[in-house]
């Protein structure tokens, strides 16, 4: 991608319609960008296909962008970089507004990490309540209990 960024500035820099080459390498860099973004799919337990196909499809959708901004280019008589800088402008505007709006409030976590993190509650508040003194075994079957209430609590 970075040799496709290359020619790209070279094309707006020396005014040579060298455009086709640059797209053409930074959209043969798109592939590696997609495996790496497979393992968001795993997030999404039981919907990990669809997931897989979602983001497959809005990487196939991104080869229109181009042709597109050339189109534009094209039909406004406008000048590349002004073209170019209403489009990331666009684009930081909507990764503004979908942060915004679906950023999680809490990060994702595994069942797994899940029950260990229950299980650490649990076992500090069982020594907190050893600690304290009183009834050893009431005093971490307490603890049990209401660390399992404040593990699904998180959960709601």
């Amino acid at each position: 991608q970075g040799c496709g960024l290359l020619l790209l500035c070279l094309s707006l820099a020396l005014e040579v319609d060298i455009l086709l080459p640059a797209f053409v390498m930074i959209g043969a860099s798109a592939p590696a960008f997609l495996f790496v973004t497979f393992c968001v799919a795993n997030l999404f337990p039981g919907r990990e296909g669809m997931v897989v196909s979602v983001v497959n499809g809005a990487y196939d959708l991104s080869v229109l962008v181009y042709p597109t901004i050339n189109s534009i280019r094209i039909a406004q008589e406008a000048p590349l970089v002004n073209v170019l800088s209403i489009y990331a402008a666009v684009i930081i505007a909507l990764v503004g507004v979908f942060a915004l709006f679906l950023w999680p409030d809490r990060p994702f976590i595994s069942d797994a990490e899940h029950a260990v993190a229950r299980d650490a509650k649990a076992a500090a508040l069982a020594l907190e309540s050893l600690a304290g003194g009183g009834d050893a075994g009431a005093g971490a079957d307490d603890a049990v209990a209401g660390a399992e209430r404040a593990a699904d609590d998180t959960d709601a």
